[in-house]
């Protein structure tokens, strides 16, 4: 048997040699960066409520894009089809940096899903689709690397996949529409009047306030009373 051909899909050809990484697939890489770091501090520090499951979301987002890019940068080490390396569009692995950004894409969808969770699905899917290259080439030939960023996105995102379903039924249960979206302008006016009452007004501050201004909120009134224990 040919070197190059798959050991288990024989009729797949591998990139087995080490091949030159030209400028398109340096430039793709940073695209592929600046974009996770984008989605990542959008949903973070944006004008959305930080989700639930935000901590195992981004990292399912950080360990996919770290295992897509080393793919494209080194196919060789991930003994990539041919098929999936020679161009599709523009240049060699371009077909993986076309899907990573679908899959991060799918990404945003499934955090800001509410009704049904087909999109949650599919980005977890994406996530997933790492281990395929166990599909094609035999476990204990990668190198100790190459397993790692595989591992780490296939279990990073199945996680992430399992928490974003999570929450998602637990807001169906809750017959919520969606999860509080403020923008970071008003979070932070409403949290200095709260600290500091004067610069804003009495008034406005007693208006915002649950109860009317009579002695604080509920939450605080309960953190004030004495525990009462159940019969």
């Amino acid at each position: 048997p040919r070197y190059d051909a798959s050991p288990i899909l024989f009729f797949l050809d591998m990139v087995v040699e080490d091949v030159p990484i030209g400028t398109d697939r340096k430039i793709a890489a940073v695209i592929m960066g600046l974009a996770m770091l984008g989605a990542v501090g959008y949903e973070k520090f944006g004008v959305t409520r930080t989700h639930p499951s935000y901590c195992t979301w981004s990292t399912g987002i950080i360990a996919s894009c770290l295992h897509n890019i080393d793919n494209m940068l080194r196919p060789q080490l991930y003994w990539t089809p041919k098929l999936i390396y020679k161009p599709l569009f523009f240049f060699p692995m371009d077909m993986g940096f076309f899907f990573w950004l679908a899959v991060l894409a799918l990404g945003v969808l499934a955090l800001h899903e509410t009704r049904h969770p087909w999109w949650i699905w599919a980005h977890t899917l994406g996530t997933c689709a790492g281990i395929l290259h166990f599909t094609v080439q035999y476990a204990w030939n990668f190198t100790a690397f190459a397993v790692f960023t595989i591992c780490a996105e296939v279990i990073a995102g199945a996680i992430a996949g399992l928490s974003l379903l999570r929450n998602h039924r637990r807001l169906q249960s809750s017959g919520l529409e969606g999860y509080e979206a403020v923008p970071m302008s008003q979070r932070t006016e409403n949290l200095t009047a709260e600290e500091n009452p004067d610069d804003f007004g009495p008034e406005r501050v007693r208006n915002n306030r649950p109860d009317g201004g009579n002695g604080g909120s509920s939450l605080r009134q309960r953190s004030r009373s004495p525990m009462i224990h159940p019969e």
